[in-house]
């Protein structure tokens, strides 16, 4: 037995399983967690060996506050999962120090039993699942060493057959067990994101872009299917911009756009929007609806007095050839041209160089979309987090991003240029082989990548911007579902 009371094979099995359990964590975690476990482990084995002395009690408390601080501070004053887990997983380390007894060493493996449930709200994927049995089995067979009556290399097999035992029982509760909601929720890790659209766009604090599969609405069209490039489905645009996200402008959002005329083509379609709690409908360029209870803004978004909070079924025309905003309102130029008083100064230079060698508003637009086409930029799920000056780090560092890199970059650098821009947020569609779409074309890919470029005298580009980067798609966002 060791100095604590606690059996060498629980001991063994316990620290073990506690490695077992933090291994994929380490991962999600900040890496001052690594160190501290291997503090607190180091200790608890000298402890053991009779060559250290239990921690006090002030000195664990003191270790205690300084570790709750670090987490705190390490999730930038925040409590989203990331920081939840954190601190979860500090308790699971620190509790090695007051290890006095069996039933301490019951608490460490249920501390444990959670951390394992915790780590498959990061990674829910098939290996994963297999190697958790790993650190199941480990703590298993550290409450049978607790119990005293097995050696170290006796009770993980004593623990692998009460698993095998465990398995009908398991099979049973997973097809039987109703599913039932969630009773309450945390967001996504402060570096991760799902594909979809929010009110606000942060790309430069994004490391991960997972695909959601969740099906947004289904269209179907009148007559002929229109040509890809104008299958675009608008849901509202952002024009402010802090240092860091791309936020929705207040014009656009709460002030009606002046009356417009027809023009060229009509496509007429009917949409089946699935609830998703936000008031935006999802049209092509330049709708119109009979919806009730819905107006135009002067972003020419469609939307609602109230959310969809659920399905929703309505026809819409669109006109996308309507020349729009042919002259803009001063309040409304202020806003598209307005960036931070400082920082990226190496795209506020580039911008200046452009427009020196582009004076025409049309040319430069070309010239930044040619730009992007020719030099060595790459599509992906899994851009590098950037830092103070992210469009500088993803112009002329990193040069890898998905659509809301691009289209934020395009639109900083045409307002330091002196064009009223703004980024269009919504979905992009596509078409099955042979240029079709089926009947009712659901709708899973959202992009960022498109800009509203306007200019006396300049039509409205509204260029896509993932095109020629997803040619070239790098690392583990080559499946990607937007662009």
């Amino acid at each position: 037995m060791s100095r604590v009371g606690i059996p060498r094979a629980g001991l063994a099995w316990l620290l073990a399983g506690q490695a077992l359990v933090l291994l994929p964590l380490w991962f999600e975690l900040p890496p001052w967690l690594l160190l501290l476990w291997l503090l607190c482990t180091g200790w608890r084995v000298q402890m053991y060996r009779m060559r250290l002395r239990p921690p006090g009690r002030w000195l664990r408390a003191f270790i205690t506050v300084l570790a709750a601080v670090a987490v705190y501070l390490s999730g930038g004053g925040g409590f989203g999962l990331e920081i939840m887990a954190a601190l979860l997983v500090a308790a699971f380390v620190l509790k090695l120090l007051e290890l006095d007894g069996p039933r301490d060493a019951w608490v460490l493996i249920l501390l444990g039993l959670f951390c394992q449930v915790v780590a498959f709200l990061f990674d829910a994927s098939l290996p994963w699942a297999v190697y958790s049995l790993l650190p199941l089995m480990a703590l298993v067979a550290a409450m049978i060493g607790l119990q005293g009556g097995e050696g170290v290399r006796q009770a993980p097999r004593l623990a692998g057959s009460l698993l095998l035992q465990a398995v009908p029982l398991a099979l049973l509760l997973f097809l039987c067990f109703p599913r039932i909601a969630p009773l309450w929720s945390l967001p996504l890790n402060s570096h991760q994101a799902r594909t979809g659209l929010d009110d606000s766009a942060s790309p430069a604090d994004i490391a991960q872009l997972a695909q959601s599969p969740e099906l947004v609405f289904r269209a179907s069209f009148d007559g002929a299917l229109p040509p890809r490039q104008q299958l675009y489905w608008r849901a509202f645009t952002l024009e402010r911009f802090d240092g860091r996200r791309w936020l929705q402008g207040n014009l656009a959002r709460f002030t009606q756009v002046q009356p417009w005329a027809e023009q060229g083509p009509k496509l007429s379609y009917r949409i089946i929007q699935e609830p998703n709690d936000r008031p935006w409908l999802f049209t092509l360029d330049t709708a119109r609806t009979s919806l009730t209870g819905v107006s135009q803004r002067l972003d020419y978004r469609l939307q609602r007095d109230r959310p969809v909070d659920q399905t929703l079924g309505y026809e819409v025309q669109s006109w996308p050839q309507v020349r729009r905003d042919a002259t803009l309102t001063e309040p409304m130029r202020r806003e598209t041209l307005a960036l931070p008083a400082q920082g990226d100064p190496r795209s506020r230079a580039w911008a200046a160089e452009l427009a020196r060698q582009h004076p025409e508003p049309q040319a430069l637009v070309a010239a930044l979309l040619a730009h992007f086409h020719d030099q060595d930029y790459h599509y992906t799920l899994r851009p590098e987090t950037l830092g103070q000056n992210s469009i500088d780090e993803f112009l002329f560092d990193t040069r890898r991003g998905f659509c809301g890199h691009y289209a934020g970059a395009m639109t900083f650098v045409l307002r330091a240029a002196g064009i009223p821009s703004r980024m269009v947020v919504g979905y992009r569609g596509r078409t099955q082989p042979g240029g079709q779409l089926p009947e009712r074309s659901p709708i899973r890919c959202p992009c960022l990548g498109r800009v509203l470029a306007g200019w006396p005298g300049l039509a409205q580009r509204r260029p896509h911007l993932c095109r020629g980067a997803a040619a070239r798609r790098a690392g583990p966002g080559r499946s990607a579902g937007a662009g």
